[in-house]
Formats: C-alpha cells, sequence, structure tokens
C-alpha cells in the first residue's frame, strides 16, 4: 500500500463522500468532538483543503459535487459547502443520533436510533417525517426516480415506502437477515435493493410479487463477518462486451468486494488487512467515476475506502469493472505524528509530543511511551515525563515507570517526580486519606530500579512516610541487602 498524501485524521473512519476532486471523511473518536476533512484527491500529493470542526461523532455523509450532510451524533444534520468547507444550514432531525443519510436532487433523508425516517427540502428546510421502527434505522437509500425510498436497521427488516406515484404511501417489508441490516443500495438495472447486514450476508430483493430475495456469494465467498456499505456502479458495455454494473461492499473482515450482478461468478476480493480485534474493519465506501466519458460509462473511476485503522484508500477501477490489486493510502494523524517523532528536527518531535498530550487515543498513549523510551535526547525525554505529570496523564504510568531505569539521571530524576505525583493523584481521587498509599505504591515502583539514585530517593520517601503503613519497615530493612552501599 503506497502512501499519497495526508489526511491527518485522528477519527475512526465511519463514512466517505466523494467527487471528482474532493473526498470527504468522517467519523468517531475518543473524545465527542470531531473534524470532517475535505480532501483534494485529484492533487499530487492529495492534500486536506478545508476542516470543519464538528460537536460530535459523525456516522453517515451523503451528497453532489456542490455541498456534503453528515448525520451527526447529535441528531442534527449538518450541511457543508465542499468549496468553502463553511456549513450553509443545520436540521434538528432526530432524538438521538443520525446514522444514515441520502441525498437526491437537493434533499436529504436520513434514519436515525429514534426510528424515525426523515426528509428535508435544503433549499426551502420544508421537510416530512415517518417512524419506520421501534428499533435504529442504520441504513437509508433513494431509488432513480424519487417514487421509493429504502430504510433497515436493527430489526432486520428491509422497508420499501412509496412516496411518489400509484404505490404512495405503501410499505414494502422484506425480512431475512439474522439480525441488523446496515447497508443498503438500489440497483436501477436490476429493479431490486441491496442490504448488507450484521450476519455478513449481501441480500438481492425483489420489489414486487412475493418478498423473495437473492443471497450473493456462497461460504468460500462471502464476507467472514458484517457488511458495513454498499455501493452500486452503473456501467453500459461496449456493443458485443459484457455488462459492467459492479455492487461493491466493505466488511468488518477488512476486505473489499466487487459482486458481478449478472452471474454469480466469484466477486473480485481486496484484503486490505485482517486482524482478530476489530482494527481491520471497514465500515465506508466512496467511488468517483473516471473524468474520460468513455470509461466511465464503462463503470471506470475509484474506489474510497476506510474503517477502524483511520486510514483512508483508494483502488482503481478499470473499464469493465475491474478492481486493480494497487491501493494507496493517506496518512492519518497517528501515522504524521509517529514520522515527525521519527524526525531529526526537535522542535517538530517537541510540537508531535506537545500534540499527543491532548490526545485520549490509545495511540496517543503509545507514541508518548516510544517517545520517552528512544528519543535521542535526555532533555526532550525529560519533557514527555514532566508534561505527563503536568497533564496527569494516569495512562503512561508503565511509560513513567520504566523511566526510572533511564540511562540519563535527569529522566530517572524526573520520573520518580512523576511517578509519584501520578500514583498520589491517583489513590486521593478515591479517598482523600489514600495519599500516602498512593505514595508508597511509587516508592515501592522507586525501588525495584536498577539505578541506586533512584532507590535512595525510594528510601528517602518513605522515612517520610513513617507511621503511616506497616509495611514501611519492612520496606526499609529490605534495603540493608541492597548491593549498592550508598543505598
Amino acid at each position: 500500500m503506497s502512501a499519497v498524501g495526508v489526511v491527518g485524521n485522528f477519527e475512526r473512519l465511519r463514512a466517505l463522500h466523494a467527487t471528482p476532486r474532493f473526498v470527504v471523511t468522517a467519523g468517531v473518536r475518543a473524545r465527542s468532538s470531531t473534524e470532517l476533512r475535505i480532501v483534494d484527491h485529484a492533487a499530487s500529493p492529495g492534500r486536506v483543503v478545508a476542516t470543519v470542526a464538528l460537536p460530535c461523532a459523525v456516522h453517515a455523509l451523503a451528497g453532489d459535487d456542490v455541498v456534503v450532510a453528515a448525520g451527526c451524533a447529535d441528531g442534527w444534520v449538518r450541511v457543508v459547502e465542499l468549496a468553502s468547507g463553511k456549513i450553509t444550514s443545520e436540521h434538528r432531525l432526530h432524538d438521538g443520533p443520525v446514522l444514515a443519510v441520502a441525498m437526491r436532487e437537493g434533499a436529504v433523508m436520513s434514519g436515525g436510533a429514534d426510528g424515525l425516517l426523515q426528509y428535508v427540502d435544503l433549499q426551502s428546510g420544508t421537510g416530512r417525517s415517518r417512524s419506520m421502527s421501534q428499533r435504529a434505522l442504520r441504513a437509508v437509500a433513494f431509488d432513480d426516480k424519487g417514487e421509493v425510498v429504502f430504510c433497515a436497521g436493527d430489526d432486520g427488516v428491509v422497508r420499501a415506502l412509496g412516496v411518489g406515484g400509484a404505490g404512495a404511501g405503501q410499505v414494502r417489508e422484506m425480512q431475512g437477515h439474522d439480525g441488523p441490516v446496515l447497508a443498503l443500495a438500489y440497483l436501477p438495472r436490476e429493479g431490486r435493493v441491496a442490504s448488507g447486514g450484521d450476519d455478513g450476508t449481501i441480500r438481492l430483493w425483489y420489489l414486487s410479487g412475493d418478498v423473495e430475495h437473492e443471497i450473493k456469494g456462497n461460504d468460500v465467498d462471502a464476507p467472514k463477518g458484517a457488511v458495513t456499505a454498499l455501493l452500486h456502479v452503473s456501467g453500459e458495455p461496449t456493443p458485443g462486451a459484457e455488462r459492467t454494473d459492479r455492487l461493491y461492499s466493505c466488511s468488518v473482515d477488512g476486505t473489499v468486494k466487487a459482486w458481478r450482478l449478472e452471474d454469480r461468478k466469484k466477486p473480485r476480493t481486496l484484503t486490505i488487512a485482517q486482524a482478530g480485534d476489530g482494527s481491520a474493519a471497514l465500515h465506508a465506501l466512496a467511488f468517483v467515476s473516471s473524468t474520460k466519458a468513455e470509461e466511465a460509462s464503462r463503470g471506470a473511476g475509484a474506489l474510497f475506502f476506510g474503517g477502524e485503522s483511520r486510514t483512508l484508500s483508494r483502488a482503481v477501477v478499470a473499464a469493465g469493472g475491474q478492481l486493480a490489486d494497487d491501493v494507496a493510502s493517506w496518512k492519518h494523524g497517528f501515522e504524521e505524528l509517529a514520522d515527525e517523532l521519527s524526525s531529526g528536527a526537535r522542535p517538530k518531535r517537541e510540537a508531535a509530543i506537545a500534540t499527543l498530550l491532548a490526545l485520549a487515543e490509545r495511540e496517543a498513549r503509545d507514541l508518548l511511551a516510544r517517545a520517552l523510551s528512544s528519543d535521542k535526547e535526555a532533555d526532550v525525554r525529560v519533557l514527555v515525563v514532566k508534561r505527563a505529570q503536568e497533564t496527569g496523564r494516569r495512562d503512561l504510568r508503565d511509560a513513567v515507570k520504566a523511566a526510572l531505569d533511564d540511562a540519563d539521571k535527569a529522566v530517572r530524576a524526573a520520573a520518580f517526580d512523576a511517578l509519584a505525583a501520578l500514583d498520589t493523584a491517583a489513590a486521593t481521587s478515591t479517598s482523600a486519606s489514600s495519599s500516602s498509599r498512593g505514595q508508597i505504591t511509587a516508592m515501592r515502583a522507586a525501588l525495584a530500579s536498577k539505578h541506586g539514585d533512584v532507590r535512595r530517593c525510594a528510601l528517602e520517601g518513605l522515612v517520610s512516610l513513617a507511621g503511616t503503613s506497616p509495611l514501611l519497615p519492612g520496606l526499609v530493612a529490605d534495603r540493608l541487602k541492597d548491593a549498592d552501599g550508598s543505598v
């Protein structure tokens, strides 16, 4: 996988939107606020042209070449202009998170955790609402004529609601999934709707007659986990050539699959990553057609995807719907900071440390621990320890404890002070009378250091705590056997 630029996102990606020039990323973070990023993927290297601060996570995106609508965890749909990165309108549509959005001809449809299907005209601001389920809706889609909308979610039922023509107001319910439905895509040439479920199946539903469906793939070809996104791309074949319609899927198993709709041939599969802890899961797809009209008519373009790893990736789709093996990617924020920590320039390393200290993600902790254990300059290692103490980064305790064995005396001294402060703060957070217990915990850790100066500091600390614990005499007496005579 080759890097073609930097997005710099800290979000785990949950939604993407692509145009001939831009790709938009959004997702979830350890903290509530997030950023939506607009990336110029046509530039070389690809670069971020706008960053939009949002107060919460984003679960869904949908848009056109001008705007993108973000379905947010606070119940709002926020519409962002791509060229400027400005929020042009905001709509409170749900009590609870917005989990799905679709856009068609200046109108947005959304589904939420409240089971409502909402429709709003972006120009007039008018809309309408309908309760479709007692449980969360996680996927919505329009048909190609604007006469039927589709929704599905946690109750496992795919519903088609007539909004125009002879079927207006009618609801067709299609049951078959074992568990929640997470993705929908309308297939205009087929006149069917595809659904992807938590059960790992992709089902193609007929929209008239008896409720019937076809399952794509077999036990070998099917995703090995929940199907999280579906995307249909039409292609007109050249005379005498095969059809080039493709249904793309991604899954928590870290695969992207390109399904042929005209037959049951094996899907083309890209395995992006594999991990048993869920870190390989993909959640979002977006497609942009080739700028060459003839190629675009045959399904050529670029397929974007992303998920739990935070990485935005792109695979080329050749004319005929052939998904290429070569995958390009953009670096996310933690990869960018890791590069800066490896930089020869001290100001860059210190700036990266300052940024990481403000981040709550596990990756931030791991990178700070790496800097503390391996930065080539002792002053930088001291900086990490002191800032960890100042900011109360209890999650860095193990790294600070390990620094008691650092080769540099100043680092060891800073680590001793920081460990005592962190353990004391942790103990007093439960009870003010527990302060001494926290200090004793830190002193015991310091007594295990391989450096005599740290063990001497620990003994002095224990003496100052005399009478606060029955453990103290034994801890001090044990040091009479210390190999370092000064101890």
